[in-house]
Order: structure tokens, then sequence, then C-alpha cells
């Protein structure tokens, strides 16, 4: 398992966006482009960009690749079955993890206010009690929140379980969920994996 982290990209011109863009494959310009605001088309980018850094390094594919998508909305390379991925960004960071299993990602940035109604529909009343106890709140929120995210998408189903109840038997045997939260760049990342 390998992952890729780009966090620069808050001060990304439009000039700078250009460039990358000419980088795309017609189907993802179009794609970025639809964004409204000049941040998701940047996210939008970087991160095929930083999967197509991904699948060059770690397995020599050079070429634009075709993409189909799962049962659930989970896309996945046409041509190579066996190479599992995922991305994702926020305001501060995009991401992409590459595993020769299954794999998910989630990065989000630490906001001050918390949405407490998402709160208390996502997390169990023990890890709601976690965030309320903790020094910093809305840091311990978005690393369960990411934790979830990501085990999740690995699981290729999307946010169709009862949020609030995941784990509370632990982590599934079998999977890893690492968290690591970057203060100096306010976001939260989480990948879950195959142990």
């Amino acid at each position: 398992m390998r992952f890729f982290i780009e966090d620069n990209i808050t001060n990304v011109t439009e000039e700078e966006l250009e460039k990358d863009l000419l980088l795309l494959p017609e189907w993802r310009r179009v794609t970025a482009q639809r964004f409204k605001f000049l941040s998701g088309k940047v996210q939008s980018a970087k991160a095929y960009l930083l999967l197509r850094q991904a699948l060059q390094e770690e397995y020599g594919i050079r070429d634009d690749s075709e993409f189909a998508v799962g049962r659930y909305g989970k896309p996945f390379l046409k041509d190579h079955p066996d190479i599992h991925f995922n991305l994702s960004h926020c305001k501060e960071a995009v991401m992409c993890v590459v595993d020769d299993h299954p794999v998910g990602c989630d990065i989000e940035s630490v906001t001050r206010d918390p949405n407490l109604d998402l709160l208390k529909g996502t997390l169990s009343e023990a890890e709601q009690e976690r965030v309320f106890g903790a020094e910093e709140p809305e840091l311990e929120f978005m690393k369960l929140w990411t934790a979830k995210e990501a085990f999740l998408k690995q699981k290729g189903t999307g946010l169709a379980d009862d949020l609030a109840e995941l784990f509370s038997d632990g982590v599934p045997e079998g999977l890893i969920i690492e968290t690591k939260a970057i203060p100096d760049r306010s976001y939260v990342y989480s990948i879950c994996r195959k142990s």
C-alpha cells in the first residue's frame, strides 16, 4: 500500500490549473471543469494527477487507464482490476492511495464548528462522549469521521451503513485503519486497508 498527498493546493491560480488540465484525459478535464469554483476544479485535477503518479510509480502504468464503476459507484481500472485505489479531497489537500487489495481513504478539513446534528447522527454515544471530552473536540470528531468514511470506501459501499453503530464491535478483523492529524495544515486523513 502506498499513499500520496498534495497539500499545496489552496493558492493554485487559474493559470496553474490550466496547465494541470492539459495533462488530463478529456473525460477528466470535463469532470474537473464542471465544478463551479476554482477550488473544486483544482481538487478534481490534482486528485487525478496523484492517481496517475501512483500508478506510474507503483505499477509502471504510464497511459491513461479506462475506468469502470462498481455496484455502489466505486471506480476501478478496467484493464487492471487487481489494482485498487481511492481518492479523497478537502479544501487544503487531495490524497490518493493504491494497493493490491481493496483500500479506502478520507481526508477532511478540521473545522472549528462541527455540525452537531451530523455528529449525533454518525457517532455512537460512547464516541460522542469521546469527542465532547477531548481537548480539541473538532479534531477528535474528524478522526472518527475519516476513519468511518475510509472504512466504508474500502468496503466499497459508500455511506450505506448505520454510521453511529459502525465500529461498535471494533474494526473488523483483517483490516487496519490508520488516522493522522496534520495540525499545521488543518486536516486529518484516514486510510483503511487489509492487515
